[in-house]
């Protein structure tokens, strides 16, 4: 049972004391003698002791509930008897308490600490709810129950402390909803039940070990989540450990999040869901569709190693774990993509000789266990070197935990950090070099050209949108997919930050890759499209919108794009509105015309295949461009393309595709 309506305008008045007997308030505490609870919050009478109800007066900061209230054992709190409790810091309960009543601390927001006896029972619904300042509970051993919504909304806790081998039984629903500071959770072995939304809305969640391979887990994706906005856009970055075969595995993959097992030697390959894969020697998942995390590695990374910037032409923006490597790597580089380290990202990595962070802001947990060679009697210690630029977060984690830190150079105007991963490419780590450019005639002595208001700049084997002039652009405009014989392949950070007069942009097929803020408060954008489905973001909801309003980015328009593409992700991630595209056939370049252009790229992807090499088209192209319908796109249909085209466009003649294809 919630919280009643009277109870809610308590949260904002001052507590209510009923009239006692003089001698039974000579400590402040208010009492009801000889009452002991039923399930359904009503009350017996009982010989076994004393329930406190409240307090006369102002209450302590430092709170101690007394073991004997008028020579009886106090056995309770009752339910609302602290409720709201403005001033309290700590509570101190006695070792003959057993229960703590429904929201008997409930909005105490100066709550900071509790300290719970040994022979406590159950702790009721509600009871330590918005208790904002908590930072740790330990609940303990002969606890059998966690009251619905218990520690909802909770803050600032960042570890609740279960007992390995106690006495507790049921975690309740919405227990720990709403716990934005819950970084690890441990449920113990003794635990048959927890209810929904237990775990939900925790944003900060990372891990949740389930050591009862058949505790009951409500089955919905709120029950763990990072955030929960209905059903379907429930989501949870973190992993989920637990048994082979358990409850906690079969919850992991009806909701396809991320399980790690706790006995890996009797798991197989069926076990890991749709969304973790391996590339390049790392093991990998993609729960949200602009990022990509490296939860492990395999052994095909050598002692030097150089985590990519993109991996499937996705943004790689975070490391929760490369412990699988901690008996051969001895070097690691991390580029700017990566903006999120988890705790025990580079633990126990015995080998670890350097670390070196190109992106001056990457969140760095201060745990000593983040980097680390080993443990010394249970503390991490780390003798390697930290690298980073000056005034960066790796600094300031070197300089927390007294590691050696050597500072980059500064990166010089117009150069570029060299990340090499490809095979037979080799990296110092630690060190920033500058790209080496071939001239192109496309591009100027310093390896921009100017494009319809767009300006582009040469990276050697691809092109990048670094910025626009305003007032050259159209009221649509339109990115190139090629410049200079290249491709253009990524939008830069900012690239159309704040333009204005622009109320629609179209980012082609060739673009695999684009900034954060790339499309930061433009007034003036009614319509994103992204041609490419696998096109890979920084995920952020500045990317795209309209405004700014504090901590909120505002966005009007719409965003198109294909069925199940990452920019659909986006949109549900961060509430955009999404436009599903469609395919035309013949419209191979999605610009809503069919033209010689069509025709030219069907066949030039006939000509790439007939010389061995992989087609470049996506899906969509090919259904789009498989005129004839035998699987593929071939002379043929270019062929069909350009016929359409010289009878559509040149002599008006109002043909269709099967007058075409029954010529």
């Amino acid at each position: 049972m919630r919280l009643t309506k009277l109870a809610a305008m308590l949260c904002a008045a001052v507590l209510f004391v009923p009239q006692i007997p003089a001698d039974a308030a000579g400590r402040g505490f208010t009492n009801t003698a000889s009452v002991a609870p039923y399930d359904d919050g009503s009350y017996q009478n009982s010989d076994d002791g004393m329930y406190i109800t409240g307090f006369t007066g102002e209450i302590p900061a430092d709170l101690v509930i007394p073991e004997i209230f008028e020579g009886l054992p106090v056995v309770g709190i009752a339910d609302d008897a602290f409720f709201p409790g403005p001033g309290m810091k700590t509570v101190t309960f006695p070792k003959t308490l057993l229960t703590i009543g429904r929201s008997s601390f409930q909005c105490c927001y100066d709550l900071q600490k509790i300290s719970m006896n040994e022979g406590l029972i159950s702790i009721g619904e509600s009871a330590f709810e918005q208790c904002k300042l908590l930072t740790n509970v330990t609940i303990p051993t002969t606890v059998e129950s966690l009251g619905d919504y218990a520690f909802r909304i909770c803050n600032g806790l960042k570890t609740i402390s279960l007992p390995e081998k106690g006495a507790l039984k049921t975690i309740g629903k919405g227990t720990f909803e709403h716990c934005s500071s819950l970084t690890d959770v441990t449920i113990p072995a003794s635990v048959s039940y927890i209810g929904p939304y237990a775990f939900g809305n925790c944003t900060a969640l990372k891990s949740i070990t389930i050591l009862n391979p058949e505790c009951t887990i409500d089955s919905g994706k709120q029950t763990i989540s990072n955030e929960t906005s209905g059903v379907a856009k429930a989501y949870y970055r973190g992993v989920i450990r637990g048994y082979c075969g358990s409850t906690a595995e079969e919850y992991a993959k009806k909701n396809d999040y991320l399980f790690e097992p706790l006995d890996p030697e009797h798991t197989t390959t069926t076990a890991r869901p749709a969304h973790v894969f391996e590339e390049q020697g790392f093991i990998c998942d993609n729960i949200k569709a602009a990022e990509i995390r490296i939860i492990g590695t395999t052994d095909d990374l050598p002692e030097d190693v150089v985590i990519p910037t993109m991996l499937r032409g996705i943004m790689v923006n975070a490391v929760a774990s490369m412990q699988d490597g901690a008996d051969r790597i001895k070097s690691v580089v991390i580029p700017e993509s990566v903006t999120d380290l988890y705790i025990d990202a580079f633990c126990k990595m015995k080998k670890l000789e350097s670390i070196t962070f190109l992106n001056p802001e990457t969140f760095i947990p201060e745990s000593q266990r983040t980097i680390c060679n080993g443990t010394d009697a249970f503390d991490p210690y780390y003798n390697g070197v930290i690298r980073g630029y000056a005034g960066s977060t790796a600094q300031k984690y070197a300089e927390k935990y007294g590691l050696k830190f050597e500072e980059l150079p500064p990166v010089q105007s117009g150069t570029t950090p060299i990340i090499t991963t490809g095979p037979g490419e080799s990296s110092q780590s630690g060190t920033t070099t500058t790209t080496t450019v071939a001239s192109n005639p496309a591009f100027d002595a310093d390896g921009t050209c100017l494009l319809d208001g767009i300006r582009y700049r040469n990276q050697g084997s691809y092109v990048e949108v670094i910025g626009y002039i305003n007032t050259q652009l159209s009221i649509k405009t339109k990115v190139k997919s090629e410049v200079g014989g290249l491709p253009v392949s990524v939008i830069a950070p900012g690239a159309f930050a704040e333009v204005k007069g622009v109320q629609e942009i179209t980012i082609p097929i060739s673009v695999t890759m684009i900034g954060s803020g790339a499309f930061r408060c433009c007034p003036d954008l009614r319509n994103l499209v992204i041609m490419n489905p696998g096109c890979g973001f920084t995920g952020e909801p500045s990317m795209i919108c309209n405004s700014q309003e504090g901590e909120n980015y505002n966005y009007i328009g719409v965003v198109s794009g294909f069925e199940g593409s990452n920019i659909e992700g986006y949109c549900t991630l961060y509430h955009r509105f999404f436009n599903k595209l469609t395919i035309t056939t013949g419209d191979l370049n999605f610009d809503g015309y069919i033209t010689i252009e069509d025709a030219q790229d069907a066949l030039n992807a006939y000509v790439n295949e007939l010389a061995g090499n992989r087609s470049e088209l996506i899906g969509q192209q090919i259904t789009a461009g498989d005129i004839n319908h035998d699987g593929a796109v071939t002379a043929e249909d270019a062929q069909f393309i350009l016929q359409y085209y010289t009878e559509k466009s040149i002599a008006q003649n109002p043909i269709t595709w099967d007058d075409l294809l029954k010529k």
